[in-house]
């Protein structure tokens, strides 16, 4: 099931669905290099200080898009005029098969429009390893809130990783029971080696939980819905027994598209 799915708000942003290479001619700008990582972000223009490239760094790597592999992997950061410019070298074939990347990366940027450059609009390129445009995903100050509302909620939660899968789980559900519903997933193949899925978990009041399970946009239909209920029925029986689930398939904004109930 793991094609089915996909990170959820600007989390996404920071998965590894693309291929990156390394800028070489150091005419970009200044460098800084992200500890742990080979992560490298070149800054340039008026305004425009180190403190900014290690706080941009610094976010990639918590967003675990900058990772302590051996991968080089560049972005540079400009101030044109009053507005940030964030471009992120990456290979074009990559980009085009991921459509769902250009709402991802929106939310990335309203996200730190907010967060780091102070409300400054932040627009997002997607470049070759020369840094020159391939695509443009504007800033969208419709998406602050929806950035705002899925990131605070993930940050409260608890998380398993696998590789680029998580499992969010909010702290009022034991840490065993919690390790054990992570081994299910990962043996009936939910999270795979190289799957990028969420699978997000919160206890309720009385016997009963509600599971969230974002999808990309081109698999939001029945033919989906389907799977997910034969799943989520096989995950009633093996796991939860005589407790109530309410099982939410949603889009990547966790907005509700079809909901199941065992």
């Amino acid at each position: 099931m793991r094609n089915l799915l996909t990170r959820t708000g600007y989390l996404l942003a920071c998965s590894l669905l693309v291929l990156f290479v390394s800028c070489s001619n150091v005419n970009y700008g200044k460098k800084i290099t992200v500890d742990g990582t080979r992560g490298e972000v070149y800054y340039k223009g008026e305004g425009v200080t180190e403190a900014d490239a290690k706080s941009l760094g610094a976010y990639l790597k918590e967003m675990n898009f900058f990772q302590s592999d051996e991968k080089v992997r560049s972005v540079q950061l400009l101030k044109n005029k009053d507005r940030i410019e964030i471009r992120f070298v990456m290979d074009e074939k990559a980009f085009a098969s991921y459509p769902e990347l250009d709402h991802s990366f929106a939310l990335s940027g309203a996200n730190l429009s907010k967060t780091h450059f102070n409300g400054l609009p932040v627009d997002i390129f997607f470049t070759d390893n020369l840094f020159t445009e391939k695509k443009k995903i504007a800033f969208q100050p419709e998406l602050l809130n929806v950035a705002d509302k899925v990131g605070d909620e993930l940050k409260a939660m608890k998380r398993l990783d696998m590789d680029d899968n998580k499992m969010f789980y909010t702290d009022n559900i034991p840490g065993n029971d919690a390790k054990r519903l992570f081994a299910y997933l990962k043996e009936k193949e939910f999270f795979t080696a190289g799957g990028h899925s969420n699978f997000i978990i919160r206890q309720l009041e009385g016997d009963s939980v509600w599971i969230r399970f974002p999808v990309k946009s081109d698999y939001a239909n029945e033919n989906t819905y389907k799977m997910v209920d034969e799943f989520g029925q096989q995950l009633k029986r093996d796991i939860f027994g005589t407790t109530i689930v309410r099982f939410d398939v949603t889009d990547i904004d966790l907005k509700v598209l079809k909901t199941f109930n065992y």
